[in-house]
């Protein structure tokens, strides 16, 4: 990125961290967008929120900078982390219907992972496919080891 980019994306940042928004956490980031010139937070659907790696996907998106090609990610390998981010939240009192909400997207959920975000975001060529942004992220984890 250039520095007027880098610049655009840091103010994004700012505005966001302004607002001091409740930032609700989900499985699903499809239904949260992040408006780029206000820095607000919408959520348009009931159980939809952001992980920590989808939030810094959707601040590169709001700016224009598609990271990852998420078309490329499996859909039916995440089941079992889905469910166990849903008890979590169960054991935090969520509310019912935001947790049915969730329920109903377990099977076919995308989960995009930090260190697929982190080593996809370090190198040209974006969006980066799912195959490259895990051979990404194993370098990633072996230098955090």
């Amino acid at each position: 990125m250039d520095d007027s980019d880098q610049k655009f994306v840091a103010a994004l940042c700012q505005l966001i961290a302004q607002k001091k928004p409740i930032l609700p956490y989900s499985i699903r980031a499809h239904g949260v967008s992040i408006d780029p010139l206000t820095g607000f937070i919408a959520v348009t659907k009931e159980g939809a929120g952001f992980t920590c790696a989808s939030f810094i996907l959707e601040i590169f998106d709001a700016s224009g900078f598609r990271i990852l090609e998420a078309s490329e990610w499996p859909e039916d390998a995440n089941e079992e982390w889905a469910r166990s981010v849903i008890d979590a939240l169960r054991n935090t009192g969520a509310p019912a219907e935001y947790l049915d909400a969730m329920e109903r997207d377990v099977k076919g959920v995308k989960r995009f992972r930090p260190e697929e975000v982190v080593g996809s975001s370090t190198v040209d060529g974006w969006p980066i496919g799912f195959v490259k942004a895990s051979k990404l992220a194993d370098k990633v984890l072996a230098v955090i080891s």
